[in-house]
């Protein structure tokens, strides 16, 4: 990795709250590595006015909040060392207690940062073998913010490199951590700040983008109000479930669905192969049923055959006329086929029901129009590519959640922005997937 070095300006942000506590921000805990050889930042909040008094080591500074509660003090340089004391003193004391100077790293990104010690190679020997009290690491939980955080929301713990604790450390932190610290013969803590499957572009302060050519008018789009957002997407959903079926069917009615005497007439039709969202159901996870009524002549009768009905995005559930043919889950990269045993078709109409899971991005029965067909063991074929019947079932349990890769900043916002005055070295980010299609 090239050394790189981020300069962070400290933000203040007004609060209308008043505290009657001192506050420290939840990265501040028992077990916290701070930064060594260099001034460090405490800060917090307590009651406009409030004298704080803030003890480490062999160093006491004081300071006053200001009018609107924040209060910030720079401790001295420390070189590597510990176990310290850290308390702080206004109407009420908070001490936190085993803490280490050393080097501290906030590792980012997406799913190759965030993959869990327990899921890699030799993961069992790295789990025994695991002794660094010296190595420490804090997780932030995954969140989103549309405006910037002067905190994060959720607890997070400072752990130590054991065995009891390193099976759930980011792999790529706690191998970084333990090279730095076995070169160094120093502490390292690592903050752990990532989310599998984000984009570049959700990381990025919009004042970041704001400097970019390239991405200027990314800064320049307004905050997001994501309880807003969440409203507005429900909304679309449930207008364009109105605009295809009136409304969503019930159990007793879904039931009836495979059928092959169900009376689908009323059933809007669907071009396939394609992913839905380029037809009809736009922006759409959840659970669609696809009928198709064919014509099998009846030399084709009594004999194996094998049903290919494309790539069903991300599960199919499948029925050759009431009989279940069966089933696939996330399985994106070929046709989901299925042989079909003598005695399942009939001569003249047969009826193919194929029941569709979308869990997230696109959904559908995709491919090819070939990946789409019946084949008969004497060798004749369907073709099974053109017009389906299609309804939908019911609406994804996330489908109104927002995505971290909806709207630029949301990462950032949550999960970067609290940490930024707090001294570190440097930073190890492992980005780059979900940026492929625009590196």
């Amino acid at each position: 990795m090239k050394k790189g070095y981020l300069f962070f300006g400290f933000i203040f942000f007004c609060c209308g709250h008043v505290f009657a506590d001192v506050r420290l921000p939840k990265i501040f805990g028992d077990s916290m590595v701070l930064q060594r050889d260099g001034p460090v930042a405490v800060w917090g909040w307590a009651d406009a006015n409030e004298i704080i008094t803030v003890s480490f080591h062999k160093q006491t500074k004081v300071t006053k909040a200001g009018s609107n509660g924040n209060w910030k003090i720079m401790l001295d340089a420390e070189k590597a060392g510990g176990p310290y004391i850290l308390k702080i003193t206004g109407k009420n004391t908070i001490i936190f207690r085993d803490i280490l100077m050393g080097e501290v790293w906030v590792c980012s990104g997406q799913s190759n940062m965030e993959m869990a010690l327990k899921w890699c190679d030799s993961a069992e020997y790295e789990i025994k073998t695991a002794d660094f009290s010296m190595i420490r690491q804090v997780a932030l939980k995954r969140d989103m913010s549309g405006t910037p955080l002067v905190d994060i929301r959720y607890p997070a713990a400072w752990k130590t490199a054991t065995p009891g604790n390193v099976a759930d450390f980011s792999a790529v932190g706690y191998f970084f951590a333990r090279d730095l610290y076995r070169r160094l013969k120093v502490p390292v803590g690592i903050i752990h700040s990532s989310w599998g499957g984000t984009i570049a572009e959700t990381w990025i302060s919009a004042d970041g983008f704001r400097h970019s050519n390239d991405f200027k008018s990314l800064g320049l789009l307004p905050q997001l109000d994501i309880d807003s957002f969440i409203r507005a997407k429900k909304e679309n959903v449930e207008k364009l479930i109105h605009s295809i079926q009136k409304s969503l069917p019930d159990t007793a009615m879904v039931k009836l669905w495979k059928d092959p005497n169900y009376k689908d007439e009323a059933w809007p039709k669907m071009k396939l192969p394609a992913a839905w969202e380029t037809q009809q159901l736009k922006s759409f996870d959840g659970t669609v049923w696809f009928r198709k009524t064919i014509d099998i002549k009846a030399s084709d009768v009594g004999k194996e055959a094998i049903l290919s009905i494309g790539i069903a995005d991300d599960a199919d559930e499948t029925y050759v006329n009431g009989i279940f043919a069966g089933k696939t889950k996330n399985q994106n990269t070929s046709p989901h086929t299925y042989k079909l045993s003598v005695g399942n078709l009939k001569p003249g109409k047969n009826t193919i029901v194929v029941k569709v899971e979308d869990y997230w991005a696109e959904g559908g029965l995709k491919g090819k129009k070939e990946d789409m067909r019946l084949s008969i063991t004497n060798g004749n074929e369907y073709d099974l590519s053109g017009n389906w019947l299609f309804q939908v079932e019911s609406i994804a349990d996330n489908a109104f959640s927002v995505s971290p890769n909806a709207y630029p900043s949301l990462l950032f916002n949550a999960m970067i922005s609290p940490l930024l005055p707090y001294t570190i070295r440097g930073v190890a980010w492992y980005q780059g997937e979900s940026n492929a299609n625009g590196a």
